[in-house]
């Protein structure tokens, strides 16, 4: 199983990145110079605490011949007081310790600083001469004191400059990060907005970096055949959903789709206490047309009645066509009952006109309605389209074009004839 990787923001890899480039430098240089500068440092000294001995013995020549351990005691104290030396010591020619000078340690430091210089400087030792014969050794031990100041000026020097490496560093990978992750961030909104709205209209703008501008022509390239694709995938979805929704002849919703939205207005009407209307319509002798001008004038003929119909219809209203030469009409919301015979009386009087073929043909069709009403005759959408079936057939057997609500017997009021 694989470990989940940690992860960092891009601003952190640069600043890590450059910060540990920029702390390896410094400590190299820094390790250089100061390695130069002791080294320097430690010879200056050497050869500065082999002239004070030289000096120190021609001073102390006298009182060594002599082996007078008072004079040379006074004689070593007076010249070392002025110099850098921690400790000074006289033998004779024999070993034997004729005088010692050691500086005061007054605190903690100059034993560290006598530390430094022992372990970095050592000690030198010059012989003591007289007419050529060596009567004595002087040895000093320097104590330190430039050293380490020397080196504690390194330090801070180092320091500092770390310091103002450190913020250089920090704002100049904060300079190359913005050039370099505001084009990266750009990538990630367009590509979210892809990913997440399906929104393939937006592109990214061209960038100063190379690599970067050819990252976001590319992603640019890759949006625009999304952008192709996903319009094609929707308008063949939408055709999908038209021909299962709608009848292809007439364009009209199928009797499925007719069906649902019919019940779905029966539990809006019964939620929101409103009536509506639906009618049942039929063509009056389309089994003539048919067999007596072929099937593609009974074609032409219920395009123009599918027409005619939504013609005399609201937008909001909803036509159908069942199937063979059966229609729908859902009349919603209705105010009056009175409202929807209107719209039967004005279906049928557009009907009356005569239908004109493609081929020049004049034919004359008419239409029976059935109207039911919701809640009156019915609350489902079955036995609305029963109720208004029902009515239809019954204008049917009375003579044809006309309209009759649903659940009444004929007359002046409940059926309507243009004959």
């Amino acid at each position: 199983m694989l470990k989940s990787l940690s992860k960092n923001s891009l601003a952190a890899v640069f600043d890590r990145m450059n910060l540990t480039i920029a702390l390896l430098a410094t400590a190299l240089v820094a390790s250089f110079v100061t390695t130069l500068g002791v080294s320097t440092l430690r010879i200056y000294a050497e050869d500065n605490l082999l002239l004070i001995a030289r000096s120190t013995s021609y001073a102390v020549e006298a009182a060594v011949f002599f082996r007078d351990s008072e004079a040379t005691r006074e004689g070593l104290a007076v010249i070392m007081q002025s110099e850098q030396v921690a400790i000074a010591t006289i033998t004779d020619i024999d070993g034997k310790l004729l005088a010692q000078w050691e500086k005061p340690a007054n605190h903690r430091l100059d034993n560290f600083k006598r530390y430094l210089s022992t372990f970095l400087q050592g000690s030198v030792e010059q012989p003591i001469e007289s007419q050529g014969r060596v009567i004595g050794y002087l040895s000093l031990r320097a104590d330190g004191e430039k050293l380490f100041s020397f080196i504690l000026r390194g330090l801070l020097g180092t320091l500092g400059c770390l310091l103002i490496v450190v913020a250089g560093t920090l704002y100049l990978s904060r300079r190359v990060q913005r050039r370099v992750s505001l084009p990266l961030d750009a990538l990630g909104l367009v590509a979210r907005s892809a990913l997440r709205d399906r929104d393939f209209s937006v592109r990214l703008p061209p960038s100063s970096i190379q690599e970067l501008d050819e990252l976001g022509q590319n992603f640019n390239g890759l949006l625009d055949e999304m952008q192709t694709w996903h319009a094609s995938i929707q308008n063949e979805n939408l055709q999908l959903s038209q021909k299962a929704s709608h009848d292809g002849l007439t364009g009209l919703l199928n009797r499925s789709a007719f069906e649902a939205c019919l019940q779905q207005a029966c539990i809006d009407a019964a939620q929101q206490n409103y009536r509506f209307a639906v009618f049942f319509i039929d063509s009056d002798g389309f089994k003539h047309i048919n067999d007596h001008h072929g099937h593609a004038a009974g074609d032409q003929v219920l395009q123009i009645i599918a027409r005619r119909i939504r013609a005399q219809v609201r937008e909001s209203d909803v036509s159908s066509r069942l199937g063979g030469d059966e229609f729908a009409v859902l009349i919603s919301p209705l105010n009056e009952t009175g409202d929807s015979i209107v719209v039967a009386e004005k279906i049928i009087a557009a009907m009356q006109q005569p239908v004109l073929l493609e081929e020049g043909e004049v034919l004359h069709t008419s239409l029976s309605i059935g109207i039911a009403i919701f809640p009156e005759h019915g609350c489902t959408a079955a036995e609305l389209l029963m109720h208004a079936d029902t009515a239809m057939y019954e204008v049917k057997k009375n003579g044809k074009e006309g309209w009759q609500l649903a659940g009444s017997h004929q007359s002046d009021l409940q059926t309507g004839s243009n004959t």
